[in-house]
């Protein structure tokens, strides 16, 4: 399991690691992570202390599977501001040589649109008109 939402992500990039909790809130709209998700909370800031600690999990891993939910966060975990994230670079890198077998289900499936097809389009969110 890798520790990363777009929270964390958001906190690395920013080198804010003391805003994890805001962050969170701001990126998820989930408060008090860390009363109800005590180890995860202290796997986050493990991580944002020690970003290459996701590239090493990455590193480790025979496989990666994204999980579902909201695909704009599943995306925003990865990348932050239109760039990628040293974790995701690793990823694809891995994934490209044949070293690493990415899955998903829902939002993980669709969030790999873009890195099937470069440019293309993920669909998210959106009315009905």
């Amino acid at each position: 399991w890798l520790p990363l939402d777009a929270g964390l992500a958001r906190a690395i990039t920013s080198g804010r690691c003391e805003d994890l909790d805001a962050l969170r809130a701001r990126e998820h709209g989930t408060w008090d992570r860390a009363r109800v998700h005590p180890e995860a909370t202290a796997a986050q800031r493990q991580a944002c202390a020690d970003p290459a600690s996701l590239v090493r999990a990455i590193d480790g891993a025979d496989a990666v599977f994204l999980n579902g939910g909201d695909q704009s966060l599943q995306y925003r975990a990865w990348i932050v501001d239109g760039k990628p994230t040293p974790a995701y670079e690793r990823l694809l890198a891995r994934v490209r040589s044949g070293a690493l077998v990415l899955g998903g289900t829902s939002a993980g499936t669709a969030v790999q649109s873009r890195r099937t097809r470069p440019g293309a389009a993920m669909v998210s969110n959106g009315s009905s008109s």
